[in-house]
């Protein structure tokens, strides 16, 4: 088959299946099979995983390893081979592979487009030195701040921040305008405006046009308003000629008319359901007992009442639409042109930097795709690609798509008819796990891969069986998806309409097998608290629940707190800080490279050789030195405390000192390696996996230009300060966002904060082919019920929808992490996440022989299955490892080469 479509869901082997089907392609042409395989993912982590695992299978199927015979027994079966030429084809395949480690590619989707880009930087009108830049922020605020210090009277900029300072006063809004101008230009990065950027520069530019386009608005917004305020008056004159007062009217209907004059438009709150049955019942105006007494007023009603009601309803609905997408237009279009203005000081700024934001890549070649032949684009990145694996594909985005699949479709129109038996071009993912839309990634590419494809060329096969998970997880999380999701849907319908069905198709799927292999047992438990002291509560249950654990043997290093955001983490932090001092927290924070004692050394060095007359810095270097290295029992500060540059030198070794001048020579890689040797820095424990990442990351950042000291130190500002090492082995209890968790698998989870709010996104970029709206390519609106009212109906619907699925989503994400035992603390009612939790558990406690569902004091408590403690750790063979093990195999000395190592 010329693709094969894997939706795999959480904990199926997904992983697994990638790696098998690699290595088939790698047996049945061990020589030279990887030159022309491309395999994809999102992160440098996924990356590194995937590189271990194809190569330490390889090798275990090569020397008949125990834990290498799942992988050999699949790989015989699918290839109908003897296991001893597997075997032998798996050394030669391993040989080949890390003696051509270049290009066994392995890599980010972001590094794959990088290299496209650099190798068309020509054809492109690209320096061939360029710079790309990761951290769009970092950018558009020094755009924003440079934009806003060269402001001066008369400027067209300075006129619309005016503008923006006074709406969002009269909104009783923060009009910190720096700030949240700051966060409006983040929209410049979102492929939705890139696509429309030009169109939105020549309209921005416009100065007639654009102001011609807001008066229009106001015009269609202020003459409906008037339209609507001109009733009540009527209204009122008919119950003064007929002897009636307001009070005579249903009680429901009084308000109706005020409304309308106090422009108070919006249908949801305007047409309540009596108003919906007076349209067809004009005796709903008069209250029965009134119209007992004064019958003569349903006459009245219907002979006055009635027929205004009608034209006011019939006037509404013709204009309703109009006026609210103006008023939503106008809300936020003069920032519109505050947008473009930053966009153009982006690029100045980036010009200036001889940089090329990595977020622009994927625009910048689907513009030249679109207009190239395409095969020559991929050509161009050296190699010709003949297999694509694509995981993690319900994170990618429309345009990164869109770019692939060009070149996917150009290997399938090659796929070999003699290999029929391996999936020549692979597509793995899991919608339900897409989690990542903020980031552009869109689920429903997978969703509706169909649409992409023939049958004849494509074939999707869902990965069933969990393997991850104890059979109590599996079972409960069975059951509570099946409930939600139809929950979920039935909500989602009464707003989406039949785009609902989308989300109900993303998660027919959600039911996993059981493998016999299984552990048997497990625990769930969910606690709804009260509101009375929620979060108090909150926290008190966090830290009983790892009690719990804990006195039922789980290891700190077997549990993880899963968390919506990074605020609920700093609670729990500073709660197990007051209640448990003694518990160890590991999070990615903690593991950030500028906490690295060494790898600040090496900065400070390579500062101190930019600014050699800097004490300061000297200073500090001889005092970490001697404190931390030399361990000096002496009082350091008061030595170096207004000591000169020579007494200082005095602290510092010899060789730093005799090869400072000489150090500006080297090649910046040489260079860490001579500092961390002339340092000592090799004495400092626990610090050689920060150096380690730090000196990948120098390489990486070197890999395609030579830079110099100062540009390494603004990267390091900008970017390498704020990486992480892994935390994986230490021993301690796991704290991390669910985003974050994303992947990984952990004995025992909590989640706690299980209530968090069901926000969308604050702003949408909108279009219609309505006149006269349809004259701004894009609008920016901001998202809210009105929009349900406006020619941007479905932009709202579609938001509502997308928001629905992106919670849903973070929900099956903390679920399915769980290995043995899971924790759920929420809140009871319908707020929130905690909502559609509330809604499920009833029918979900009838589904689980032995789940019980109970309520005190108004706190559910749900509990299913039984606790079970955590296996072996199974330890895993790095890369170094296989490649030392490799070496000693093979007579061959690969352990040293650094650049095999990758």
């Amino acid at each position: 088959m010329q693709l094969t479509v894997y939706k795999a869901s959480a904990g199926s082997g997904k992983t697994f299946r990638l790696a098998v089907e690699y290595i088939k392609l790698l047996i049945k042409n061990p020589e030279s099979a990887h030159k022309g395989i491309l395999a994809v993912t999102f992160t440098n982590k996924a990356t590194g995983e995937m590189k271990e695992r194809i190569m330490s299978h390889l090798y275990g199927i090569w020397k008949g390893l125990p834990d290498s015979n799942n992988y050999l027994e699949r790989v015989t079966e699918e290839l109908n081979m003897d296991s001893e030429e597997v075997r032998r084809r798996a050394g030669i395949a391993l040989a080949h592979l890390i003696h051509d480690f270049d290009r066994f590619r392995v890599e980010t989707i972001d590094k794959f487009f990088q290299r496209v880009l650099r190798n068309l930087s020509h054809e492109l009108g690209l320096p061939a030195n360029l710079k790309v830049g990761l951290n769009d922020a970092q950018v558009e605020e020094l755009a924003v701040d440079q934009m806003i210090e060269r402001l001066s009277a008369g400027d067209k900029e300075l006129g619309w921040i005016l503008d923006y300072i006074s709406r969002q006063m009269s909104d009783n809004k923060n009009w910190n305008v720096t700030k949240n101008i700051k966060r409006f230009g983040m929209n410049i990065f979102k492929d939705v405006y890139k696509e429309k950027r030009s169109e939105i520069n020549s309209m921005a530019g416009d100065d007639a046009r654009f102001e011609s386009f807001i008066k229009e608005m106001y015009k269609i917004r202020n003459d409906f308003e008037k339209q609507m305020t001109e009733y009540e008056p009527r209204f009122m004159r008919i119950l003064a000629d007929n002897g009636m007062v307001i009070d005579d009217i249903h009680k429901h209907l009084r308000g109706f008319y005020k409304k309308l004059s106090d422009k108070k438009l919006e249908k949801g709150e305007l047409w309540t359901k009596t108003c919906e049955e007076a349209l067809t019942d004009n005796t709903k105006w008069i209250t029965k007992t009134l119209a007992r007494e004064r019958p003569e007023l349903l006459t009245v009603a219907k002979d006055y009442l009635d027929p205004l009601f009608q034209e006011v309803h019939d006037a509404y609905e013709k204009g309703i639409a109009d006026c609210s997408t103006a008023n939503l237009a106008l809300e936020q279009i003069n920032q519109l042109r505050l947008l473009s203005a930053i966009e153009k000081r982006v690029s100045e700024v980036n010009a200036n930097a001889n940089r090329f934001l990595l977020s622009d890549t994927q625009q910048l070649l689907a513009q030249f795709i679109k207009d190239s032949d395409s095969p020559f684009i991929y050509e161009k990145t050296g190699t010709q690609i003949n297999h694509i694996m694509i995981d993690e594909f319900q994170d990618t985005s429309t345009v990164q798509w869109g770019n692939f699949l060009v070149l996917l479709r150009d290997c399938m129109s090659r796929a070999n008819p003699d290999i029929s038996d391996v999936a020549q071009n692979l597509i793995v993912g899991d919608v339900k796990q897409s989690i990542y839309r903020w980031r552009s990634g869109d689920w429903q590419l997978l969703n509706n891969i169909e649409k992409s494809f023939g049958k004849e060329q494509m074939t999707v096969e869902p990965l069933r069986n969990n393997y991850r998970s104890a059979k109590n997880i599996i079972r409960f999380n069975n059951a509570f998806f099946d409930v939600a999701i139809r929950n979920e849907t039935d909500n989602e319908r009464e707003v989406s309409g039949d785009n609902a069905v989308q989300m109900e198709k993303a998660y027919s799927d959600v039911e996993q097998m059981i493998p016999d292999g299984n552990d048997e047992g497990g625990e769930v438990n969910i606690m709804l608290l009260s509101k009375d002291d929620f979060e108090q509560r909150m926290l008190d249950k966090v830290v009983e629940t790892v009690d719990y654990l804990m006195e039922h043997g789980a290891r700190q290093k077997d549990i993880a707190i899963l968390l919506r955001g990074n605020k609920e983490i700093t609670k729990i932090a500073e709660k197990f800080m007051q209640a448990r001092p003694d518990i160890h927290l590991v999070s990615d924070e903690a593991f950030r490279m500028d906490s690295s004692l060494a790898v600040n050394m090496i900065i400070e060095t390579l500062t101190l050789l930019l600014h050699p007359e800097d004490l300061l810095t000297r200073a500090e270097l001889a005092k970490q030195y001697q404190e931390n290295i030399a361990k000096s029992p002496t009082d350091i500060a008061s030595q170096i405390c207004d000591a000169d540059e020579e007494k200082i030198n005095r602290l510092l070794p010899e060789a730093f000192v005799s090869s400072f001048s000489t150090m500006l020579e080297m090649p910046i890689t040489d260079l860490i390696e001579h500092i961390y040797k002339v340092l000592g820095l090799e004495r400092l424990s626990d610090q050689s996996a920060y150096v380690c990442a730090f000196y990948d990351a120098v390489c990486e950042f070197t890999e395609d230009y030579s830079p110099g000291i100062e540009a390494l130190l603004q990267e390091w500002e900008d970017t390498l300060c704020k990486k992480t090492i892994s935390s994986d082995g230490i021993d301690g209890i796991r704290i991390l966002t669910i985003h974050k968790s994303k992947g990984l698998e952990f004995d025992n989870v909590i989640v706690p904060f299980a209530n968090w709010p069901l926000k969308a996104s604050d702003m949408l970029w909108c279009a219609t082919e309505k006149e006269p709206f349809c004259q701004m390519p894009l609008i920016p609106v901001k998202y809210k019920k009105e929009m349900n009212d406006s020619h941007f109906a479905a932009d709202y619907q579609y938001e509502h929808l997308q928001s629905t699925v992106d919670h849903m989503n973070m929900l099956y994400v903390a679920f399915t992490r769980a290995a043995n035992n899971l924790y759920v603390i929420g809140k009871n009612g319908n707020e929130g996440r905690s909502a559609i939790i509330t809604q499920s558990l009833d029918e979900v406690t009838s589904m689980l022989d032995g789940a019980t569902l109970t309520e005190e004091n108004d706190t559910k408590v749900f509990h299913y299955g039984t606790f079970r403690k955590s296996g072996e750790e199974k330890k895993k063979l790095t890369v170094e490892a296989l490649l030392s093990k490799f070496a000693e195999a093979s007579g061959s000395e690969f352990s040293n080469d650094r650049a095999l190592l990758g």
